[in-house]
């Protein structure tokens, strides 16, 4: 995959039921934390919250939210 430049173009680099699905993780992301900022890091989504970060995506054969920094309430 061509590293992409914003959660858009990541997103759109999936099959539609992939996609459907990063869209409704993305959308819950920005429920429980609408002060965050969307960002690209390390080639993936990602959610910065102040210091923090909350790096999210997918795979072939799964999807994912690594352990990290992230929001409180997440």
């Amino acid at each position: 995959m061509k590293k992409p430049l914003d959660i858009d173009a990541y997103i759109a680099n999936f099959p539609k039921d992939v996609r459907d699905l990063l869209e409704q993780m993305r959308a819950t992301i920005k429920a429980v934390a609408p002060e965050a900022t969307e960002v690209i890091s390390y080639g993936m989504p990602a959610f910065r919250f102040g210091v923090g970060i909350l790096v999210w995506g997918a795979y072939p054969s799964y999807r994912l939210i690594p352990p990290g920094f992230g929001h409180p309430s997440i």
